[in-house]
């Protein structure tokens, strides 16, 4: 493992690496055979994936080795290194709007039918 701050630039990787393929660490853990604690390691940039970990890891999110590996920091205003040249703040807020517009469609299931049904055959 590199310094501190190649760490750090480690983990902001995964992190939003996650976020645009819109997995969890538990998604991450069980493709790559690992725990969640693990995963939250790589998050934190406290530890790194084993070659084939990261492998499997970058096949899930469609990032490359080379982006998640590069040692500086995720700079949110460059589109330099940026997953598919798209500025994070806009991939993040994209997941975030996507994520919203789902919570708000109810979804249309036969329980909620049957209810209304039996609510307009008490009336």
């Amino acid at each position: 493992m590199g310094d501190r701050s190649e760490n750090l630039a480690f983990g902001q990787r995964i992190r939003a690496a996650m976020a645009v393929a819109r997995v969890s660490r538990q998604d991450v853990a069980r493709a790559c055979g690992t725990s969640p604690q693990g995963v939250q390691r790589w998050c934190d940039g406290t530890s790194y994936p084993s070659s084939s970990k990261l492998i499997t890891f970058c096949n899930m999110t469609g990032c490359s080795a080379e982006w998640l590996l590069w040692p500086h920091p995720v700079d949110i205003r460059s589109t330099d290194w940026a997953i598919n040249g798209t500025h994070i703040k806009n991939i993040v807020r994209q997941a975030m709007d996507d994520l919203a517009a789902e919570q708000s469609t109810p979804p249309i299931t036969p329980d909620a039918d049957t209810a209304a049904i039996r609510s307009e055959a008490t009336k």
